[in-house]
């Protein structure tokens, strides 16, 4: 919860949060925010550590193999935060250790029910003018379209507080609460999407409009199930593909259909990669703020380099083959909806990748992604197959005693 809530304060001060604003007196509203922030975000960390504390005894009994290599991690997420500014991977391994004797289930469920809560919470502001919006104007060839922010400070980052909210309802099992809970989702999506008009996310959409067919599709056929384990790496050499292919022409009709996004993607392509960091000739481009690289993938390659890249892709291929090795694909069809989003989107933080500290328990300990669900399902099965094997040995047994005997 201290998750979300420190999310949504950075947000509502930073953001224009009239009374915080008016209360921070000479301060800059901006810094105001992120002291704001950083005070919950103390505070989700001491939470975190009390939890730590309190289940030292489990903790204790870890693998050392595995705390070996939760430990190396978590040096890498500082070195990393070093280099990108980007404290999500940090904060989600300390997170991670407070969740490995948890349930991947209830942890998702929970937090897709308050991102919902916190997310209405957002509109109502807007509607009642508590927190103020601001509008963006897309430029085109005949005129400019508005475009609002519904508060979030940029378009494309209201729907970043909506996904966790879809995905993590889609975990319910009970039918009716999860059905009035993803209507409400579809109807923020909808109005969502014409008052910020972004139109990538349309993808988006249908990826989550068909994720029971995904579901469906990966319980059903194990090698599509073992290819979806690699979307990661799949789907970085399909955006520099499609960045050579579409963005190579500013003009292109694809370029033009998915918002120049491959053009400004073939800008950093050209500038190559370095091993930590970005190249000089994208330190360039990243330093004018007028060239977005809107996709994970190559953000995570040309902003991070070729060495926290692999590291990050190496994280999404251990957490992916557990999931399908647990059949566990209920969390993975939030992991490829995720993936999906992200080649539009850059964003790579604790609320958009919900199941982040998970990653991390499950280094600890793989029981966290295990299904209790699916298990009571596959041992009433079991039950059922070995009464019926007893039922047909004690009904041989029985005809036999009462078979006439031959002198």
């Amino acid at each position: 919860m201290t998750t979300i809530i420190y999310q949504y304060v950075v947000i509502w001060v930073s953001g224009g949060l009239h009374g915080l604003a008016q209360s921070s007196g000479t301060k800059p509203i901006t810094q105001a925010g992120t002291s704001y922030g950083n005070v919950c975000l103390a505070i989700l960390l001491a939470l975190s550590l009390f939890k730590i504390f309190h289940n030292r005894k489990s903790i204790i009994a870890i693998k050392p193999k595995r705390l070996m290599i939760y430990c190396l991690l978590l040096v890498f997420s500082l070195f990393y935060y070093h280099t990108t500014s980007v404290s999500a991977l940090f904060i989600a391994a300390i997170i991670g250790l407070a969740l490995q004797n948890e349930k991947a289930h209830n942890y998702l469920v929970i937090f897709g029910v308050l991102a919902l809560i916190f997310f209405s919470i957002q509109i109502i502001g807007i509607s009642t003018g508590i927190i103020s919006d601001s509008v963006i104007l897309r430029t085109t060839a005949d005129n400019a379209i508005p475009r609002h922010t519904l508060g979030f400070g940029y378009p494309n980052r209201a729907f970043a507080f909506l996904l966790p909210a879809w995905l993590g309802i889609y975990c319910i099992r009970k039918t009716l609460p999860k059905a009035i809970l993803l209507s409400a989702c579809g109807l923020f999506f909808a109005y969502t999407y014409l008052i910020t008009d972004t139109k990538t996310v349309l993808i988006l959409a249908i990826a989550l409009a068909i994720s029971p067919i995904t579901k469906m599709l990966l319980e059903k056929n194990k090698t599509l199930s073992k290819a979806s384990t690699v979307l990661f790496p799949l789907l970085t050499f399909f955006s520099i593909g499609l960045a050579l292919f579409a963005g190579k022409n500013w003009n292109s009709k694809l370029n033009q259909i998915l918002s120049f996004r491959p053009g400004f993607w073939y800008k950093y392509v050209s500038g190559g990669f370095s091993l930590i960091g970005p190249s000089s000739s994208n330190k360039i481009l990243f330093a004018t703020g007028q060239n977005p690289l809107d996709n994970l993938y190559l953000s995570q390659l040309y902003r991070g380099g070729i060495v926290f890249y692999i590291l990050i892709c190496a994280l999404f291929l251990f957490f992916s083959t557990q999931l399908v090795q647990s059949k566990n694909y209920t969390v993975m069809v939030i992991v490829i909806n995720y993936l999906v989003y992200s080649l539009s989107e850059s964003q790579f933080s604790l609320i958009t990748v919900l199941f982040l500290p998970l990653m991390f328990a499950t280094i600890l300990n793989k029981a966290v992604i295990i299904d209790d669900n699916c298990m009571h399902n596959k041992l009433s099965r079991n039950e059922g197959k070995e009464f019926l094997n007893f039922n047909r040995f004690f009904s041989r047994k029985i005809s036999r005693r009462l078979a006439p005997r031959k002198y």
